[in-house]
């Protein structure tokens, strides 16, 4: 039995008088803690039956007071704990090493089943191998022994802080070196220094050497050196616009081609009008004049001699004849005023039938195309464009000249 099982007043009695009662009580008896053990043990086996259970009955109760347990039945390990007078504490039970508060079956030195709360600092003294580390949540974050941090499912790490999975931030992320095998950023990125990539040393000190990525038509990413960027660009002579509105180099000639990758002279314009919707076009474009509201996208003008664009009209020489002529892209000059190129005027044609390859006029109706020309007394006609082979759309490319009619 434990010894423990011989807290009975019976028993200790009967092992007095058996074993210390005859002994000189001016000597120190000879006699050691085991030896007392033993004793008592003895004296158990040796009392009838009713004695032994007198025992067993008060051992109980004594376990029962001095554990704390809910439970006065069967035998009890003792685990509690007393404060010393350093403000420390320590395991003064006979058995077991672990602590349980809101539990008393602890898996841990000190398990608490709960919340708890530590109003000033928590100390751990001594993550001594990397085996060792401090663990919360089932483990969804730990700080192991070289003080590294690893948030996420199962986190392990090698770096000061891991994450497995997503990491927000409301404000700033600051960081000498970021390095990343993958990166997607969505909204706006700003560099205020320079922007190197290449192949970065151990100690994230250096770069062996600066490179570009660049997307290729086949989707793959490839690596170029600064130096290989060079070359390349020096090899390709000219560049070319590809459909998503970027530019390439396409070629070993000095042109540049846009619409095309064949440019067959310096700066080579491909245009496409199938596209244009009504009262849209594009080509030489300025957003100068004073009108900073009331104009009418597709509608004619002219400069007039304040700076404001002024509605055409054939019926004078005044309003159109002489004058810089322009089609408007919107309801202000700084929307942009069409001066050449091609433009669907669909809303404001007429009068006349579109055809193809005929030309067209500035109309005596206020601000429209027309393609019938003028015939009316002191009308002014003047050419600014013809008919393509895309129904309504014009090449507008005005004369510099204009007749009277007498």
């Amino acid at each position: 039995m434990a010894a423990c099982d011989y807290l009975g007043f019976n028993i200790f009695f009967w092992n007095y008088q058996n074993y210390w009662n005859d002994l000189c009580k001016f000597d120190t008896p000879d006699i050691s803690y085991d030896d007392f053990l033993t004793g008592m043990s003895m004296t158990y086996a040796t009392v009838h039956p009713k004695q032994q259970l007198f025992n067993d009955y008060s051992t109980q109760l004594y376990n029962y007071c001095l554990s704390g347990s809910s439970s006065a039945h069967g035998h009890t390990d003792i685990y509690y704990w007393s404060g010393n007078t350093d403000g420390s504490t320590s395991n003064t039970g006979l058995t077991g090493t672990k602590v349980g508060i809101g539990t008393d079956s602890p898996s841990y030195l000190l398990d608490v089943a709960g919340s708890a709360r530590v109003t000033a600092s928590l100390y751990v003294s001594d993550i001594s191998s990397d085996a060792s580390y401090l663990q919360f949540w089932n483990n969804k974050m730990r700080i192991d022994a070289g003080g590294n941090i690893s948030i996420g499912a199962s986190a392990t790490g090698n770096e000061k802080l891991t994450v497995t999975g997503n990491i927000s931030a409301s404000t700033s992320i600051f960081a000498p070196i970021i390095s990343a095998t993958t990166g997607i950023i969505n909204g706006n990125l700003g560099v205020s220094g320079r922007t190197l990539l290449g192949t970065i040393d151990a100690a994230g000190a250096s770069y062996s050497q600066d490179k570009i990525l660049v997307a290729q038509s086949d989707g793959e990413i490839e690596y170029l050196t600064t130096a290989e960027l060079k070359a390349d660009i020096a090899d390709a002579d000219y560049w070319s616009a590809n459909t998503d509105g970027s530019i390439s180099p396409s070629g070993i000639t000095t042109n540049v081609g846009v619409g095309t990758t064949s440019p067959r002279t310096k700066l080579d314009v491909h245009h496409d009008p199938t596209s244009l919707a009504n009262n849209t076009g594009g080509g030489e474009v300025v957003t100068f004049g004073s009108n900073t509201s009331g104009m009418v996208a597709g509608k004619l003008y002219y400069l007039n001699g304040s700076g404001a664009w002024a509605l055409t009209d054939a019926d004078s020489v005044n309003t159109g004849s002489s004058q810089l002529l322009g089609i408007a892209l919107g309801d202000a000059a700084s929307k942009g005023v069409l001066l050449r190129g091609f433009f669907d005027v669909t809303t404001y044609l007429g009068p006349g039938s579109f055809n193809q390859g005929v030309p067209v006029y500035v109309s005596t109706a206020v601000g429209k195309i027309a393609i019938t020309q003028p015939a009316g007394s002191t009308d002014f006609v003047r050419v600014v464009g013809y008919c393509t082979d895309v129904a309504n759309v014009i090449y507008f490319n005005p004369d510099g000249t204009y007749i009277k009619i007498a």
